[in-house]
């Protein structure tokens, strides 16, 4: 069985190359057809045969024109649509229902086609060797248009010629359709997205070339315009005498319980500032103010930015607007200018001190660490006589800040975790100790977490050690308030309201005797 299956496909095989060249010779006899070789309709003028098939093409060529006319060329289409059939189901063996409804079906569209051709390419018969269709389109052509006429006809004619091509094609036409709907749903959108491809581009180009002329606009203007002052920073603040005499005086020898009455402690107990190159340099701080005049532009608001002055922790640029622009207008759009210059948050100050410009702060990349001895050892702490002078930082400029508690209201240090309030308590408890000796202020310092001032207990400016126990913190408090009575009735009587007042009226009258 398996050896007459394999010849019946090696059978099938040689069948399909000769329906193959058969095709191909047909296709050369009718392409090369001539009507002076002789044929079964003309015995030809004695000449050379002009047809490539030779003799039996010649006369091959002719008797099928005279049968189909033009539609003869469908022939070798058919043959080849029957080989392209065999070789798609090779391994399997046809039906003989299927071989009758596709032979049915090729007859059927070259009937068609000869019958489509009589009735309407008649003005061709005169290159043929017979008639329009030849004799099978005149034979039904004839009948079909006494019938039905040539509209009629026409209809008939291509209803068969599809039905024909759909038999020999095994072709459903409405799955042409779906298939052919869907190939073009495709193709649209292929052809859609490519479109949408070239106008981003060409949109993007567009812009492009917009963004890059307002840049050179921007950069002609920005290359005329002067450029900001850019304020020096201050790199150390002016520090007084006291470090220099420091410094100079001899190494002392410190036995226990030996330390002078009424000293100081030295500066040299605390860290030393480090160089630190924290900040912005000079070329960004320039590109960083054309970009919030560029920024504010944007929005109509036209401002010049006169100067900037580069602080430990922010910088702040000092802004000019043109007139008739409101600083409320320059506010109103803070995030807009912080989102443009690529930082969390800016502060918008409307008016600064003995200038007629708006502020606008911005953080710095990285903090610089302010160093409590750069405070503590300044000219301007130093000169200040109140033995309550806090050091409190430095301002934008580096410029070391400090304050008068005597001239604060009642004081509370509030934060988040982590905000540096102890830091802070700590920088006033060595501000005061550093400016005032034992005899001039005395502390009473309570602490319920017994972590935070424990550090202290032992030194001379504690009146007593530091309380942790909140019952003798009650009793610290009642003392202090029972004194605070007692000097209100003093200075009192004395006609003063403070007690430098107090101090100084005592000092006069010790003097005078």
């Amino acid at each position: 069985v398996r050896v007459s299956q394999r010849f019946v496909r090696l059978g099938r095989e040689l069948l399909i190359i000769a329906l193959s060249a058969l095709t191909i010779y047909f296709l050369i006899c009718l392409s090369s057809y001539s009507a002076e070789d002789p044929g079964w309709s003309f015995s030809g003028s004695g000449d050379e045969i002009k047809n490539l098939g030779g003799r039996f093409g010649a006369w091959f060529a002719d008797l099928i024109l005279v049968a189909l006319g033009y539609s003869a060329y469908l022939l070798p289409l058919v043959l080849g649509i029957v080989c392209w059939r065999m070789f798609r189901v090779l391994r399997e063996a046809p039906t003989g229902y299927s071989r009758v409804v596709h032979s049915a079906g090729m007859v059927l569209a070259l009937i068609s086609a000869a019958g489509i051709e009589f009735l309407h390419f008649f003005q061709m018969s005169s290159t043929m060797p017979f008639k329009a269709g030849g004799v099978v389109g005149e034979w039904t052509g004839a009948w079909v248009l006494d019938s039905f006429g040539t509209v009629g006809g026409t209809v008939i004619f291509l209803v068969c010629l599809i039905a024909g091509i759909s038999w020999a094609l095994d072709v459903s036409w409405f799955s042409m359709m779906d298939r052919i709907g869907e190939w073009a749903c495709r193709g649209a959108g292929w052809a859609w997205g490519r479109f949408l491809v070239w106008f981003d581009d060409m949109q993007g180009l567009r812009l492009k070339r917009k963004r890059q002329g307002a840049v050179a606009v921007i950069r002609r203007e920005m290359s005329e315009k002067d450029p900001p002052r850019i304020e020096p920073k201050v790199s150390q603040t002016k520090e007084g005498q006291r470090i220099y005499q420091e410094k100079q005086a001899p190494i002392p020898i410190f036995v226990e319980g030996a330390v002078p009455q009424g000293s100081l402690p030295t500066l040299g107990l605390l860290d030393k500032p480090e160089a630190q190159t924290h900040g912005f340099r000079k070329e960004t701080l320039e590109m960083m103010s054309r970009l919030v005049e560029k920024k504010l532009l944007d929005f109509n608001v036209e401002v010049r930015v006169e100067s900037v002055q580069p602080g430990p922790v922010i910088t702040r640029f000092e802004i000019e607007p043109a007139p008739g622009i409101k600083a409320s207008q320059i506010v109103g759009l803070a995030r807009d200018i912080a989102r443009a210059l690529s930082v969390v948050s800016v502060r918008i100050v409307e008016n600064i001190a003995g200038k007629t410009f708006i502020g606008l702060e911005i953080p710095n990349e990285e903090r610089e660490t302010v160093y409590l001895l750069e405070g503590l050892a300044s000219e301007v702490y130093e000169s200040n006589k109140s033995p309550l002078t806090l050091v409190l930082g430095k301002d934008i400029s580096g410029e070391t800040v400090i304050s008068d508690l005597c001239k604060m209201p009642h004081l509370l240090i509030a934060g988040t975790t982590g905000s540096g309030k102890s830091v802070c308590v700590n920088a006033l408890i060595i501000s005061i100790v550093y400016k005032s000796t034992p005899e001039d202020v005395r502390l009473i310092m309570i602490d319920p977490k017994m972590l935070e001032l424990s550090s202290y207990d032992g030194i001379p400016h504690l009146l007593t050690p530091v309380v942790t126990d909140m019952k003798k913190a009650a009793n610290a408090l009642h003392w202090c308030i029972n004194e605070m009575d007692r000097r209100f009735r003093l200075m009192a009587a004395l006609s003063v309201r403070n007690i430098v007042g107090y101090n100084r009226k005592v000092i006069a009258a010790e003097k005078s005797g």
